[in-house]
């Protein structure tokens, strides 16, 4: 019977984390999103933007652009990193990780320039 190391679990453990930011990240923007919708008076959700209650004159827009925007973007990177982790063969697909990893580095920026 062969022995286990701390460290040979650990990966394991970290991916799933990883993973969990994927499932975490988009509830919780969700929820941001639908609870500043309530807040801003006369936002309409289906004729409006989302980016809107992060806009410069929306009346929560800091909080929106971090809880919401900022949050997602970490979320997401770090579910990318393990999806690039996770992937051991093929080009194709470790490339497919780095630019859907780029793209959710791109969302977090949203939140630091707003509209």
């Amino acid at each position: 019977m062969e022995k286990l190391s701390l460290n040979s679990t650990r990966p394991d453990r970290m991916l799933g984390i990883l993973a969990i930011c994927g499932i975490v990240g988009p509830i919780i923007y969700t929820i941001v999103l639908t609870v500043f919708g309530f807040f801003w008076p006369g936002y309409n959700p289906i004729s409006q933007y989302m980016s809107e209650l992060g806009a410069v004159d929306a009346p929560h827009a800091i909080v929106m652009n971090v809880l919401g925007f900022q949050l997602l973007g970490i979320f997401m990177i770090g579910f990318g990193f393990g999806l690039y982790r996770s992937i051991s063969k093929g080009w194709g697909l470790k490339n497919w990780s780095g630019v859907n990893h780029y793209r959710r580095c791109r969302h977090g920026d949203c939140g630091i320039f707003p509209m």
